[in-house]
């Protein structure tokens, strides 16, 4: 057995060597004790700081110490950003283990490195970036979203998916996540969304006010037919001068959705 010390000398844990690969392994299964990440655990043996590649069958004890979130500059922050924006993974590693917060941004405006990275669909970074515990309900000033919303919107699957798992709330945001891919006809992601309760009816400030209203607008008519079997309000206005879904598509010469909204055609996936 592997014992785990604290600073004070009290034992913290006791586990199996042979279940732990290597430090950062146990660093992870120390999480559900401590409630920290590895990033901001350092497990020391013998005074020496061990790394997170480091194996541990020689190893019998070892300190855990555990770390405040390090003062950043302007540029380390922007750096982060930099790297998470860029899927440069070992880059993001390297901040993460200062350890550098995950949601720290250059200006309160500015996207985190999670929403930017889901809306990049960098999936290694969106799992680091998970796994230090980034704020998955924070979004972005501008576009309204949270990283579930960007990842949505580029119509990227299975960060959609991971994000979810991960706890994200489907209808948060000024701009959710089913009116992001709704607007940009994700039709498989919508899907998704709505299999996991999105609220089909939420207005937003963008034009289009409401995912039917935004998917009709833009002509996506498979997207359109997925909404109308979930039930979307026909009826709700959705432009900026009241009108609804019909007459915006109407406006915008999209006639299969016409004939989706109208009942000429049959709204479902399969027959379009």
């Amino acid at each position: 057995m592997l014992q785990v010390w604290g600073i004070s000398g009290e034992e913290v844990a006791s586990v199996p060597v042979a279940e732990m690969h290597d430090v950062r392994t146990l660093k992870q299964s120390l999480q559900k004790v401590c409630g920290l990440p590895r990033f901001r655990q350092r497990l020391l043996h013998d005074g020496r700081d061990l790394e997170d590649v480091a194996r541990l069958e020689m190893v019998q004890d070892v300190q855990l110490v555990l770390l405040d979130f390090c003062p950043v500059s302007h540029h380390e922050a922007r750096h982060l950003f930099k790297a998470a924006d860029g899927g440069m993974v070992l880059e993001v590693e390297k901040a993460l283990q200062r350890p550098q917060d995950p949601n720290q941004t250059t200006s309160p405006t500015h996207p985190t490195p999670l929403n930017r990275a889901a809306r990049n669909g960098h999936m290694e970074v969106v799992h680091l970036l998970l796994e230090a515990t980034a704020d998955l309900e924070r979004y972005h000033y501008h576009s309204g979203c949270t990283a579930l919303g960007s990842a949505a919107g580029f119509g990227h699957v299975e960060i959609v998916r991971l994000l979810l798992v991960a706890g994200g709330k489907v209808n948060n945001g000024a701009t959710t996540a089913l009116f992001r891919a709704a607007s940009t006809g994700h039709e498989e992601i919508v899907g998704i969304l709505l299999e996991a309760r999105a609220a089909v009816d939420v207005g937003t400030r963008l034009e289009g006010r409401t995912a039917l209203g935004v998917a009709s607008y833009n002509g996506h008519a498979k997207t359109v037919a997925l909404l109308l079997q979930a039930r979307a309000d026909t009826d709700q206005a959705c432009g900026w001068e009241g009108e609804t879904a019909l007459s915006l598509a109407a406006k915008q010469g999209h006639h299969e959705v016409v004939r989706l909204m109208t009942h000429e055609g049959t709204p479902t996936c399969g027959s379009l």
